[in-house]
């Protein structure tokens, strides 16, 4: 089995050559994928999800945020006017959201005004066929 590693400079020949890369083929199809992503004209970035640590930004993504380079900053780091908003914790329910979903679980909260609220979930002891 082919172990492929994400570069860090996806224009770095070291990155492409180091351990991991197994062909030539997965060298070139990795470094094609990483040019579409990097000249995209879309604002396009890859977090990881759970520390949300930004691995790739393209210049458009990088524009949006005023040329700031995300790479290896957490989204707390890359972006502090996003501090107090509560906007990590939503992204954070997405995420949980999706992860319940996967395996057939449920997530709810229940909650009163002035009081914060309370979040759930259950998973079923075996999935549904």
């Amino acid at each position: 089995m082919n172990k492929i590693i994400l570069p860090t400079n996806p224009h770095s020949e070291d990155d492409l050559n180091r351990e991991g890369y197994h062909d030539d083929s997965a060298i070139k199809e990795r470094q094609i994928l990483l040019n579409v992503f990097m000249q995209s004209r879309a604002m396009l970035c890859i977090p990881k999800a759970a520390a949300h640590v930004f691995e790739r930004a393209n210049e458009p993504y990088r524009e949006l945020f005023g040329n700031r380079n995300p790479i290896r900053k957490t989204l707390k780091e890359a972006l502090p006017e996003i501090n107090g908003q509560e906007f990590i914790e939503i992204l954070d329910l997405f995420i949980s959201m999706g992860i319940v979903k996967r395996h057939d679980g449920k997530l709810w909260a229940e909650s009163e005004i002035g009081e914060g609220g309370v979040f759930y979930f259950t998973f079923p002891l075996s999935r549904a066929s």
